[in-house]
């Protein structure tokens, strides 16, 4: 590995801890929100975590880092259809968010360390994400959501490319993650169970045959 790269990757760790600190904070705190309260997110949440999504997913491209690079673009295209007000976001997807954010911080923990973490995580995490969207936006089909015009501007992602598998349920365990979100050392500790996580071989073909669509 050339030393400029090395520097491109540094950066990128840095860059990549910082959104990842912002996104757990705001999702911190609307996982103590109720439906009600969730439906009514104020658009600079949503466009703030949105571009944190969109930041992570576009430099990890270009590193070559896959696994963020899948679950942040789907973490994107959940907060992409809330922003436009197609749909609005509840305990459960809150609840996905979350383990997703944490997934990110275990891998980029395994990449900074010089390791090339398993795909079935991101795989798996990809799927429940685009399935919650999904689900979000049939939940929200009705002629006057439609009609609504996009949240504040458009913003334009560049490079833009059903329910959930108990398998990878029980692998990311989200309750235990909120239970030590302020211990980062022991949810990382938690999360090294993922590469020896049971994925059924249906399950990583369903996921790869999602992602095949973009």
């Amino acid at each position: 590995m050339s030393s400029e790269f090395d520097e491109i990757l540094q950066v990128f760790f840095q860059e990549t801890q910082e959104h990842l600190s912002m996104l757990g904070k705001k999702l911190q705190e609307w996982d103590a929100k109720n439906n009600e309260e969730l439906a009514r997110l104020p658009f600079e949440d949503i466009n703030v975590l949105l571009r944190a999504a969109h930041s992570i997913k576009g430099n990890s491209a270009t590193c070559g880092l896959e696994n963020i690079s899948m679950v942040s673009h789907a973490m994107e295209q959940l907060f992409d259809v809330v922003r436009k007000r197609q749909a609005v976001l509840d305990t459960d997807s809150v609840n996905l968010l979350w383990r997703a954010s944490d997934l990110l911080s275990y891998f980029l923990e395994k990449y900074r360390d010089g390791q090339d973490p398993a795909p079935g995580p991101a795989l798996a995490i990809y799927q429940q994400l685009q399935d919650m969207r999904q689900k979000v936006l049939k939940k929200q089909e009705d002629p006057g959501v439609s009609e609504r015009p996009p949240l504040g501007h458009q913003v334009e992602p560049a490079h833009l490319p059903h329910e959930k598998t108990p398998a990878a349920q029980e692998s990311i365990p989200s309750a235990k993650l909120r239970e030590h979100w302020n211990n980062r050392q022991r949810t990382l500790q938690l999360l090294f169970v993922l590469d020896t996580a049971l994925f059924s071989i249906d399950d990583v073909l369903a996921a790869l045959g999602e992602i095949g669509k973009y």
